[in-house]
Parts: C-alpha cells; structure tokens; sequence
C-alpha cells in the first residue's frame, strides 16, 4: 500500500509531467497522523466532530495532582491512538510531564508551559513488528516541536 508524505503540495499535481505526490512509509505516514490527530480538537474535523484529542480539554487547566493530570493525558492519547489509528495495536503509551520557561525578549514576557514527552510503543498490525513513536507537546497553549 501506498501513502501520502504530509503536507500534501497538491500544486505538484498541476506542474507539467507530473502525476503523483511524494510516498512515504507505512510508519512515517502513522507517525504523521498521530502528530495530526494529538493536534486536532475534537470538534474541528469536519466530517467527523469526534476526531481529535481531548488533551486539548485540558489545555490551562489548572492542576491540582500532576499524577493525575498526566495519567489523564495519557488515557486521552491512548483513546485516541485506539479509535483512530486501525494500523497499530496492543498500544502502550507513556508520557513524561515537565514544565519550561519560555522568554520572548520582544515582548518582554515569560511564559511557564507543560511539556509533555510521548512514547508510543505498539505493533504494526501489517508487519507484527514492535515499532515507537515520540512526540514532544507543549501546551498552555497547545504546540509541538
């Protein structure tokens, strides 16, 4: 099977001789839909509302137990890789929450945000092959690196 290299540069399609859009692997393109399904707030895809991440729910949450806040992070990803990503199984997530400070000198302000390290270890149902995901999130509000 063939997959699409995000972002999509549709414009190639329309370039004299050109008739396709750069491959990639079957683990790049999981790798980007995760990144893309983390990023997206449920409600926002337009054909399916409940497509996304409730991670965004708790984005400038206030914390009351960081255990808490990031065993529920976790569950929320876990969801997520579960109802969405039918390629993966027997997913297992771990998260690392930290939080950093960022400066703008421009601005002259400082912002304090929760970085969240993700480590996404699965199986490749097509292969049965172990494979590994990481992603580093920041929210407050919600980005990535």
């Amino acid at each position: 099977m063939e997959y699409y290299k995000f972002p999509l540069r549709i414009g190639l399609l329309l370039q004299d001789g050109n008739k396709s859009l750069p491959k990639c692997s079957e683990k790049e393109s999981i790798d980007q839909h995760l990144e893309l399904l983390f990023t997206t707030c449920p409600g926002e895809h337009r054909y399916d509302p409940r497509y996304g991440c409730r991670i965004w729910d708790m984005d400038f949450e206030k914390v009351a137990s960081q255990k808490s806040w990031q065993d529920h992070f976790t569950t929320c990803l876990t969801e997520s890789i579960r109802a969405y990503e039918p390629r993966l199984s027997e997913v297992e997530v771990q998260v690392t929450v930290s939080d950093i400070t960022y400066t703008d000198d421009v601005a002259d302000t400082t912002t304090i945000k929760k970085k969240a390290d993700v480590l996404i270890k699965a199986v490749l149902n097509s292969t049965q092959e172990n494979c590994r995901f990481r992603f580093r999130l920041f929210l407050g509000p919600l980005s990535s690196e």
